[in-house]
């Protein structure tokens, strides 16, 4: 629907620890989060990247919304997809967009 060719895409799950170090390594936050996505396309309109889920934040956060962690994890690698597609969540504008996104696509998978 995007008009992106899908060439490679690496979806790793990892602990707390794991996912801290990426994220103080290069997006300089000394803290675990649920996702992180590394662009290696160098070809407009390509996917290849890849995607770090840091697991056990997906389970909190299944907790906390109340969500299958199934249904969690599908939510946080079609927001990874997402950003490789451009979509951004910076500001107030962008997350209410890449949000609406999620929850169409989602809604496909049902």
């Amino acid at each position: 629907m995007e008009k992106y060719t899908l060439k490679e895409l690496n979806i790793i799950l990892i602990d707390n620890k794991g996912i801290t170090k990426l994220n103080k390594k290069y997006l300089n936050h000394s803290y675990p989060t649920d996702i992180i996505t590394f662009d290696n396309s160098d070809k407009r309109k390509e996917i290849e990247g890849d995607i770090f889920v840091g697991i056990e934040v997906v389970k909190e956060n299944a907790k906390l919304y109340k969500v299958l962690i199934f249904n969690e994890l599908c939510r946080i690698i079609v927001h990874g997809v997402l950003h490789l597609m451009n979509y951004n969540d910076k500001s107030r504008r962008q997350q209410l967009r890449i949000r609406a996104k999620e929850e169409y696509y989602l809604r496909m998978f049902k």
